[in-house]
């Protein structure tokens, strides 16, 4: 039998991660990959639109927003991003149609602290400036269409073609009108049925 690339060592072979259950039903899964010289860390929820009904259109996405503007432990905009920026350059955010993503790449030294500022985040948010993040979502949706108001966004077309009776086909963004009725009240609820 032939020998892959890998095999003969030019590649390095990815190892099997090491997957945890932890008590509280968090899984964590560690994949060492010792040739480089820096750590990733991801939390990934599931939560997006396709787990949201037409009332509630939009609300994983805002709630990503949201989760970056303070917590208990750090009550600011600029208190969290600080802590963040003291061990990471940054937790990049995203939300999908499957799930939402809390990702950063650092030195491994500071992975304990950023998963500590991270713990902190979600798990105590505050839940506040729900008004200037929507705004900023509004906008995102905005750029998803043209002077017409007609979706051009090839991904929302494509999704809404493919799945037009299934959440799947909706928006990421939500529904604008939708939109404006979230508050912190919501948002809150949506965490704790979807991050809890």
């Amino acid at each position: 039998s032939r020998k892959s690339k890998s095999d003969a060592g030019l590649i390095p072979s990815w190892p099997r991660p090491d997957r945890r259950l932890l008590a509280n039903g968090l899984t964590v899964l560690v994949s060492e990959l010792t040739h480089l010289h820096t750590a990733a860390v991801g939390l990934y929820v599931r939560a997006g639109s396709r787990y949201e009904s037409r009332e509630n259109s939009g609300l994983s996405h805002l709630v990503e927003h949201v989760l970056f503007r303070g917590c208990e432990r750090y009550p600011s905009v600029g208190a969290l991003n600080e802590a963040i920026e003291d061990v990471a350059v940054e937790v990049g955010g995203s939300t999908g149609r499957e799930f939402c993503a809390y990702e950063a790449v650092l030195d491994p030294v500071n992975v304990r602290s950023l998963l500590d500022v991270m713990g902190a985040m979600f798990t105590a948010p505050a839940f506040i400036d729900i008004d200037l993040e929507r705004a900023i979502i509004l906008e995102e949706l905005r750029d998803e269409v043209d002077e017409r108001g007609v979706d051009i966004d090839v991904d929302n077309v494509a999704k809404a073609a493919l799945f037009p009776r299934d959440p799947l086909g909706r928006k990421i963004g939500g529904d604008t009108r939708r939109l404006e009725g979230f508050d912190s009240a919501a948002c809150r609820s949506w965490f704790d049925a979807h991050y809890g």
